[in-house]
């Protein structure tokens, strides 16, 4: 087997370093042709490795995941496999992927694969977590530009984005939003819109219970003013270390069209800032990926 590497060598608590990592991949039995430390390093790569590694959290998958969808394009699909490294790691929690690092390169020798949709904003922004609107983005945005937590370890990484959370859920004032999924209307004023692919974002919060990430559908969560103490009470329980199951309102659909009466969204973990009231479309790239998961 003869695999690429995407690696963040600066994701997680413990530095793992270029040596120790090739050490085990090789010692399972798979060559490492390429390694490398962002994406315009991988871009690079050729065409000739059997899958990607993605060594990092969600965001060097999320890298990993954009450059292969770049590629598809008249050859061959290329999985994907996670070696969870970073704080969240929502999506190898979504694959199954647990264990010691060495445990899961192991794993690569015998995998199974997990067709893995890819949404699409505007025809521009790929997203593979969720994409949305309100309370999660404006926290994104807050603890970017405090840097918040930057240079603490993944617990308390966690505990302080639910912390920013927990706060600025009883401040945030509703905006409004229409919204089409298929052919489904809905209009409101909402604390946050997220449009998932998974069932968990940010630090784990797992807000969607129906999501599968191959299944050609969307789950569009809304969290309307009148949502506000189930909310509050659903991060409250996480920093407690309490994971209690909330159903939110749910929509299901593979066309989405969102108008938001703001300019700040999110696409997994990057910032966007669009018109205000900008009609937004999102298509389903359903089965655009593969990954490793284990058997």
């Amino acid at each position: 087997m003869n695999a690429g590497i995407l690696y963040n060598p600066g994701a997680g608590d413990e530095q793992l370093e270029k040596k120790e990592l090739l050490s085990m991949i090789t010692g399972a039995g798979i060559n490492c042709s390429f390694l490398a430390t962002d994406e315009k390093l991988l871009h690079d790569m050729h065409y000739d490795v059997d899958f990607i590694i993605a060594a990092g959290g969600d965001g060097t998958v999320e890298k990993a995941a954009t450059e292969m969808l770049m590629r598809n394009n008249g050859h061959k699909k290329v999985p994907i496999a996670v070696l969870p490294l970073g704080t969240a790691n929502n999506i190898a929690q979504t694959l199954g992927v647990y264990g010691t690092t060495e445990e899961i390169i192991h794993s690569w020798r015998h995998p199974a694969i997990q067709k893995f949709d890819a949404g699409l904003v505007e025809g521009i922004h790929y997203f593979y977590e969720s994409f949305g609107y309100g309370i999660f983005s404006f926290v994104m945005q807050h603890a970017a530009a405090e840097k918040i937590g930057l240079e603490k370890p993944r617990d308390e990484k966690l505990q302080l984005a639910l912390e920013e959370l927990y706060e600025t859920i009883a401040s945030y004032e509703g905006v409004n939003c229409n919204i089409e999924v298929d052919d489904q209307f809905i209009t409101g004023k909402f604390l946050m819109i997220e449009v998932m692919n998974i069932r968990s974002i940010g630090p784990n919060l797992c807000l969607s219970q129906d999501s599968n990430p191959g299944d050609g559908i969307m789950e569009v969560i809304l969290f309307g003013t009148d949502d506000r103490k189930r909310l509050s009470n659903y991060v409250e329980d996480k920093l407690n270390g309490v994971e209690n199951q909330y159903a939110f309102r749910t929509l299901s659909g593979k066309n989405i069209r969102l108008i938001w009466d703001g300019s700040r969204c999110h696409a997994d973990d990057e910032l966007i800032t669009i018109n205000k009231n900008s009609d937004i479309s999102i298509q389903v790239c359903r089965g655009a990926l593969e990954f490793f998961r284990p058997e």
